[in-house]
């Protein structure tokens, strides 16, 4: 099985300034939220591991918010992706036909950024 927790490690590092090279605030927002989150709820599941003995409720719930969390990011990647490959055929389109580039701004797929938002609200749960 996959190790998709590893997946969210990258992004608990990242500045600010680092979450600038995502164009779109739509999604650069999300991602600080993704990040925001998943370091409290690590919090939180640290500590229910602590307890003698574990809530095991508790840490199930809190794993699933984790699991949402990594949809999240999974979903606002297919997003960005998903505008960079427009943005590839367009020029490629442009490429073949000499036509004039596409000015109208990309649009963001309102499915992927609802996936993130339902990680963040999950996560966001377990604040104390």
């Amino acid at each position: 099985m996959e190790n998709r927790t590893s997946n969210l490690a990258p992004l608990a590092i990242t500045t600010p300034d680092k979450l600038k090279a995502v164009r779109y605030p739509e999604i650069r927002a999300r991602l600080g939220d993704i990040r925001d989150a998943r370091a409290d709820l690590m919090i939180r599941i640290d500590d229910t591991l602590k307890l003698t003995p574990p809530q095991v409720a508790d840490l199930k719930e809190q794993l699933s918010a984790m699991l949402a969390l990594i949809n999240g990011v999974d979903a606002l990647a297919g997003a960005e992706l998903s505008i960079l490959q427009d943005e590839i055929t367009s020029l490629a389109q442009w490429a073949k036909a000499a036509a004039p580039i596409a000015e109208t701004p990309p649009t963001i797929d309102q499915e992927m950024l609802g996936l993130a938002d339902v990680g963040i609200k999950a996560a966001k749960a377990f604040k104390k």
